[in-house]
């Protein structure tokens, strides 16, 4: 038997057939309740709740300074001289990443190459997010731990307003004063049915989850640490969802 359990037992007992005896609390039965041992239990912690863990569920459009899906000629002909930029428009449905809620977060990365993005050139970005400081700092700290090929070193983080449309196979997305891009999804399933035709793969999400766009504006309009470019009326923009586990 447990010390501590038989010591407890035995004066309790002791106790309770004094009162039971006398009926009344006296000098005799009030040294005897001295005698029992005080033992106190720590109270437990409150159990926390678990943190919410959803997947990602993100919209995204990756446009390039190059067509994704052209003749074989016209894919040759910018390999070499470009291919080397892109842009990133994200817009998170639900997810959230070290505690911090995603949902309703919209983001633009601007990415630059010193090769085309086809190899594992060194590459810089910039992002920019639509949302709170703290989601604005969650969300680079999840591009560079879940994303790192794709943005290389991310130079800076900006928080702007961010337009992010889609309206069946229109898209625009906005961050006044430095990106614009509106076009629409090839919607008659030629690019992936014809994928000798296809060029480059997406950066955040994979092939098989995006369709092509044609962007009939493309543009960038540069920082301090990244150049101006522009890439218009071309088959430049992979168009898409993707979902990730956190």
């Amino acid at each position: 038997m447990n010390p501590l359990f038989a010591l407890l037992t035995t004066g309790l007992g002791f106790v309770c057939a004094l009162v039971l005896t006398r009926g009344v609390e006296t000098p005799t039965t009030q040294a005897a309740l001295d005698q029992v041992p005080l033992v106190t239990t720590a109270a437990s912690p409150s159990a926390q709740p678990a943190p919410v863990i959803s997947p990602m569920l993100v919209e995204v459009l990756e446009a390039r300074d190059a067509s994704l899906f052209a003749g074989a000629c016209h894919l040759a002909s910018e390999a070499c001289s470009q291919g080397r930029k892109a842009l990133i428009a994200m817009s998170f449905e639900q997810g959230n990443f070290e505690g911090v809620g995603l949902a309703g977060v919209r983001a633009v990365v601007s990415v630059s190459a010193k090769d085309n993005l086809s190899t594992p050139a060194e590459r810089r970005s910039e992002l920019w997010v639509d949302g709170s400081p703290e989601q604005a700092t969650a969300l680079a700290a999840w591009l560079v731990k879940e994303r790192p090929a794709a943005v290389g070193q991310l130079l800076a983080t900006h928080q702007s307003q961010i337009t992010f449309e889609r309206s069946g196979a229109s898209f625009r997305i906005d961050v006044p004063g430095l990106v614009q891009l509106v076009g629409e999804a090839i919607t008659d399933g030629s690019c992936c049915s014809m994928p000798e035709f296809r060029l480059y793969e997406p950066l955040v999400t994979q092939t098989e989850e995006t369709v092509v766009g044609l962007a009939t504006t493309c543009e960038f309009q540069g920082t301090e640490l990244l150049s101006r470019w522009s890439h218009t009326d071309a088959n430049n923009v992979h168009v898409g969802r993707f979902e990730a586990g956190n």
